[in-house]
């Protein structure tokens, strides 16, 4: 191995490892799970809601239109 890939993997495993011991990197992780719940919630939402929205906005569109 050449010194400058010893370097490398040495700076690698040193930045590994502060990443490993500091509690940043779970909180990281924690807020990606709440986004991640957040958005099934609302994809979910829209899916069970969009039919019967969708249908209001139909119903509604020919009052909209102007009368010739």
């Amino acid at each position: 191995m050449t010194p400058a890939a010893r370097r490398l993997r040495s700076a690698a495993l040193g930045e590994f490892e502060r990443f490993h011991q500091s509690r940043s990197g779970a909180t990281a992780i924690e807020y990606a799970v709440i986004a991640m719940l957040i958005g099934i919630a609302l994809v979910g939402s829209v899916q069970l809601i969009g039919p019967g929205l969708s249908s209001s906005f139909s119903d509604l569109a020919p009052s909209l239109k102007p009368k010739s």
